[in-house]
């Protein structure tokens, strides 16, 4: 095994590995994989809502409303109300 492919941490469905991790360095970058861990995280402490993966978000928002339902079924909701949203802190010199 590569050294930086190395299992750090997993919660849920998503795995950490080095690499994952070294992103963190100097608290200047985080990855998908980071975001997924912390919306898993997230998601499963907080019982009001449901935070969703970024291609999840990408599907509920280009599936036309009559397929709504069926999905909502899918991900264990009984209603979708959908905010979507973007965080980004890059910084360009």
């Amino acid at each position: 095994m590569i050294p930086s492919q190395a299992k750090v941490l997993s919660y849920g469905d998503v795995v950490l590995r080095k690499a994952d991790v070294a992103t963190l360095a100097d608290r200047c970058w985080i990855n998908d994989q980071i975001i997924a861990f912390y919306f898993e995280l997230l998601g499963n402490e907080q019982q009001v809502f449901k935070l969703l993966a970024g291609a999840t978000t990408f599907l509920l928002l280009n599936t036309p409303p009559a397929d709504l339902p069926a999905i909502a079924n899918m991900l264990g909701v009984c209603m979708l109300c959908v905010c979507a949203g973007c965080a980004s802190q890059n910084v360009f010199r």
